[in-house]
């Protein structure tokens, strides 16, 4: 079944990452973890809060997806690996994944919110911070679970941006290049998520145009790039992965051109 692209578009404002959990809204209890994300400016708040959570929520589902959000403070405030890979082994993945009521159906996609957290979120502040080893980890954890995620759109999009960030293979580029354009073929996602997918996957292909120093970079691409870097979520995003807005070229030219960016904060270090 081919992937198309028939989603609700989340819109230029999206904000910070706040946001992917409020799209994702279904009860009280996540009402307490949007709580808990709105204050993740503040580490000792924030910690607090979700450890509160953590204590005082019954269902496992939940606890999970507080845990995956505890992880996520953890690696953005770059706290010791031991205290991380303590989270990583308390946080239960088929709690978010296996529904006790249906187990022939998963609960994924309602879930999607968590696995960006720990796939993405995670992973861009692991890259930000030149961690090879925190990402090894990280991919340990998301492969302990992969032989549910085999018609997941968020897998090969996530073993993709480990491509780009090791600088193996293509880089993940055909991968990105395939979430833009809605060509993946036998993968799903939830609709809430998709256009945040395909953002996520335009900045990367304009990563690697910026670092491989290409001078093409398609309308699209470039058009993507140039609105999300005007809200929050995209900006923080292009900051942690070292992007810089694609410049501006000759409406009359058939190829849009790239410039050296300037200053790029991400030098050409290979995470093998």
């Amino acid at each position: 079944m081919e992937w198309i692209l028939v989603a609700v578009c989340l819109g230029v404002s999206i904000g910070v990452l706040v946001s992917i959990l409020t799209v994702m809204k279904r009860s009280g209890k996540m009402k307490k973890l949007i709580a808990c994300v709105e204050v993740a400016s503040d580490e000792k708040q924030f910690a607090e809060k979700i450890e509160a959570v953590i204590q005082t929520i019954k269902d496992p589902e939940f606890i999970a997806k507080a845990q995956i959000l505890k992880l996520w403070g953890q690696v953005k405030s770059r706290r010791p690996h031991e205290e991380i890979r303590q989270t990583l082994g308390q946080i239960d993945l088929k709690a978010i994944i296996i529904d006790p009521k249906n187990r022939r159906k998963n609960k994924i996609e309602i879930n999607e919110d968590s696995f960006y957290y720990l796939c993405f979120a995670c992973g861009l502040k692991a890259y930000s911070a030149r961690d090879k080893e925190l990402l090894a980890m990280l991919e340990e954890k998301v492969d302990q679970a992969q032989d549910y995620f085999a018609d997941q759109l968020f897998y090969p999009l996530y073993k993709a941006t480990l491509a780009c960030y090791r600088k193996q293979d293509d880089w993940g580029e055909k991968i990105f290049q395939q979430v833009v354009e809605g060509t993946i073929q036998h993968v799903r996602c939830s609709r809430q998520m998709l256009e945040v997918y395909r953002n996520l996957a335009a900045v990367f292909l304009a990563y690697i145009m910026q670092e491989k120093q290409h001078a093409a970079l398609q309308p699209q691409v470039r058009q993507t790039v140039e609105s999300w870097s005007g809200t929050e979520m995209g900006n923080n995003i292009m900051r942690d992965l070292g992007v810089s807005v694609p410049p501006v070229s000759d409406p009359n030219d058939d190829v849009q051109t790239e410039e050296n960016p300037s200053e790029p904060q991400n030098d050409s270090e290979s995470f093998q």
